[in-house]
Parts: C-alpha cells; structure tokens; sequence
C-alpha cells in the first residue's frame, strides 16, 4: 500500500511541476541530449514487463526500504527543485541549496535507490541488467545538463568546482 502511494504522490509532484514550471531559458540542442533523457526516464518502465521474483524476506524488506527511502528522497528532492524541473536538458533556474549543496545531481542518486529497489522485485540477472543501464543512461544525460546549465549561468562552473556529481569526495 505504501509503493503506490509514494509512487502516485512522486508522479502527481512531477506532473505538477511540468504543469508550473517557467518555459526554459536555454536547452541542449541536437538529438543526442533529447535521446539521453527519455531513455533515461523511461528505462526502467521496462522492469515491469519481467516476471516477479520470488524474494526471501530479507530481500523483499531491501527491497521495501531502497524503493520507499529513493521514492521519499525523491519526493523532498523534486520539491526543492521546483518549477526549474524538466525531464530535457534544459535551464530553468539554478538550485543550489537543499541537497543540491553536497551534491549536482541529488535526484538521480535517489531515483538510483528506487531503480535497485524496484530490480530486486523481478526476475534477475535481467532485472538488474534493465536497471544498471537505466542508471547508466543517466550519466550522459548529466553531462548535457552541466553544459547548458554552464553555459546559461556562470555562477554554476564555481558551483561544479565545489560540488560532487553523485557522491561526496568519490564523483
């Protein structure tokens, strides 16, 4: 009972969020960064077409507390996001407090957990191959947010100097 509703509140913020938010004032151009983000967003949409796995108990509570605790973080992420949210490489506005101080990239390091979390729940290896390219497919997506996000506001360069990608004093 729990998942759908986390689920459902975290897609209800991001359609709200897309509903609110301020046209862009900058956007990576070409195919490739378009590419990147909706595979990265819609990868993991795959996991459901695998057949469930059958979880010992301690599996199913890992499972139970990656996806709840990346979901929840995801939440709180996406709120103090705001309206500069997109799913495209886009400039909507630069955040740099909240979780964004310690790291750029908060809310794919929590949607990381819920994609494990939610791996866990099917068929393996297949589920965890889905997911660790769902994941992987969101470093060049990364990559066309620090360039246009760079190239529209200055203050970001100091800002990625000073600040992790993903993982405090590791990346």
């Amino acid at each position: 009972m729990l998942l759908p509703l986390s689920n459902g509140l975290y897609l209800s913020l991001l359609m709200l969020l897309l509903v609110l938010r301020p046209p862009p004032v900058g956007s990576a151009s070409g195919v490739s960064p378009k590419l990147a983000a909706l595979v990265g967003f819609s990868l993991t949409g795959l996991l459901v077409l695998l057949p469930p796995a059958r979880m010992s108990l301690p599996v199913s509570l890992l499972s139970l507390v990656l996806t709840l605790g990346g979901t929840a973080a995801s939440i709180y992420i996406a709120a103090v996001l705001g309206r500069c949210f997109s799913i495209f490489p886009q400039a909507r506005g630069l955040v740099t407090r909240g979780p964004y101080r310690f790291v750029r990239h908060p809310l794919y390091l929590a949607e990381f957990f819920t994609v494990f979390g939610i791996a866990l729940q099917f068929a393996l290896p297949w589920s965890l191959f889905v997911a660790l390219a769902a994941m992987a497919a969101q470093f060049p997506r990364m990559h066309y947010e620090e360039q246009i996000l760079s190239a529209i506001y200055p203050p970001y360069r100091a800002y990625k100097l000073r600040t992790a990608r993903l993982i405090p004093g590791i990346y």
